[in-house]
């Protein structure tokens, strides 16, 4: 994993952080220890983000016999398609519902470009060598190491972490992009940085629907002594679970779901949309007691903070 070690080091996560990025050989397998839980969680978001950025990563070619053909298998619906365009942009065709060994080689090389770029960020190059040294001051300007950040490929091409251009995207698309002193390599790497911008500016809280609607309830409340308005759903309808199919086909095509016990967990994905608005108290305590009569099992701490507003 570093330059110049012919065996794995050992290291924990805050020393690797401030590892430069010239000493790490990316040719080199890394294996990271962490808790069960979030090594699940890292797992679904990095099958996502795949599927999204780099689909054909997830057709799968598979040789028939000793013969120099190979049948396709595809995870995923979108994947079938995604695949299909590739064909059609590349002038290849499937025989027989299978694709040549020469074909299939093309494929792997395809994703071998592509992981390169995921695995060392997004590729920049510059007009010269000055605005090369703008960015970096730039960068610097920011708090961020370049040496961690940033692998240096050539003259004036540089490999940037990917969180680093998502985070910092309007100011470089403004001073760098738009005066076309600076171009991404690749488009489709543009497309995967705004990906995980989207991704980072989300919020997550791990909760029930429950435990949540009563922590936004109980938080505004607090917040907004004067008018004794609260945060609270629209009305009862305004809380669904929404099935998503597609992820939830990926993660069962390409992942195990266990318990802390190494038992295998049913995979129910989805995502639960609930609408707020700022609403009177005595009327969130309507919305509050219909969420709870659909399902009152479910509601435990809700019907708590009910009866604290009563």
């Amino acid at each position: 994993m570093l330059r110049g070690y012919r065996q794995q080091k050992e290291m924990s996560g805050e020393e690797f952080i401030k590892i430069s990025t010239r000493c790490i050989d990316f040719n080199k397998s890394l294996v990271i220890n962490l808790p069960q839980g979030l090594a699940k969680e890292i797992q679904r978001h990095y099958l996502t983000f795949l599927h999204q950025c780099n689909p054909l990563e997830f057709v799968e070619a598979i040789r028939l016999g000793r013969g120099e053909v190979y049948k396709i298998k595809f995870y995923t619906n979108e994947v079938r398609d995604q695949f299909f365009k590739y064909l059609e942009y590349n002038g290849l065709m499937m025989d027989n519902d299978t694709l040549s060994e020469k074909a299939v080689k093309q494929l792997q090389q395809f994703n071998n470009e592509r992981i390169k770029y995921l695995d060392c960020g997004i590729k920049l190059q510059f007009l010269g060598q000055q605005v090369e040294d703008s960015f970096m001051e730039f960068l610097k300007s920011h708090t961020v190491d370049s040496k961690t950040c940033v692998v240096k490929e050539a003259h004036c091409v540089i490999f940037l972490d990917y969180k680093i251009f998502g985070l910092l995207y309007e100011e470089i698309k403004k001073r760098f992009l738009d005066t076309a002193c600076m171009q991404v390599v690749d488009e489709a790497e543009e497309e995967t940085a705004k990906y995980l911008k989207r991704e980072g500016e989300e919020h997550y809280f791990y909760a029930s629907p429950d435990e949540f609607i009563t922590y936004v309830g109980r938080t505004t409340l607090q917040e907004s002594s004067t008018d004794c308005t609260i945060l609270a759903p629209m009305n009862s309808q305004e809380n669904k679970f929404i099935p998503r199919l597609g992820y939830q086909e990926l993660l069962t095509q390409c992942s195990s779901i266990t318990d802390n016990e190494g038992n295998l967990v049913t995979l129910k994905e989805g995502k639960r949309i609930i609408n707020f608005i700022k609403m009177p108290v005595a009327r969130a305590v309507k919305v509050y007691q219909a969420i709870i009569d659909n399902n009152p099992a479910d509601y435990p701490t809700l019907k708590m903070f009910v009866q604290e507003l009563s």
